[in-house]
């Protein structure tokens, strides 16, 4: 039933994504490396995740994934700049996020149509708690 007491039709799925079981571990092991008190993703919410980009205009999905990749730039310079006094266990799982960033081939490979970087984005999303404080002091 929806808001209104109607009968709502069910929403059929249009996500092409099949997730292998071992690489969705992969990925949360890696998300608990980075952020511990994170959330575990699972195929579910993935699909879920997926089937509502699918459902955006092309020109909104691109414009929702650039706009949360595009503050990465700014973990990339705290990472690359070597005179920056990060320490060293945060320079380390910056560099493991940025070497999944960079990988093309990762749960979701980056050549996957419209849905290549969604892993990428939640990646981000999900792991920025860890390194928000890093990012303003950076910024400062």
């Amino acid at each position: 039933m929806d808001r209104r007491g109607r009968r709502s039709q069910p929403r059929t799925q249009i996500s092409p994504l099949h997730l292998d079981h071992a690489r969705v571990v992969d990925f949360n092991a890696l998300l608990h490396e980075l952020h511990p008190d994170v959330v575990h993703v699972d195929s579910k919410r993935l699909d879920a995740l997926a089937d509502w980009l699918l459902r955006l205009p092309e020109d909104d999905a691109r414009q929702v994934l650039d706009r949360r990749l595009t503050r990465l730039q700014q973990l990339r310079a705290v990472l690359d700049d070597t005179d920056w006094d990060a320490d060293p266990a945060t320079r380390a799982r910056l560099a493991k996020l940025f070497a999944y960033l960079d990988n093309h081939d990762d749960l979701i490979p980056d050549s996957t149509t419209r849905l290549g970087r969604l892993d990428d984005v939640l990646l981000a999303e999900l792991a920025w708690p860890a390194f928000a404080d890093e990012a303003d002091d950076y910024a400062d």
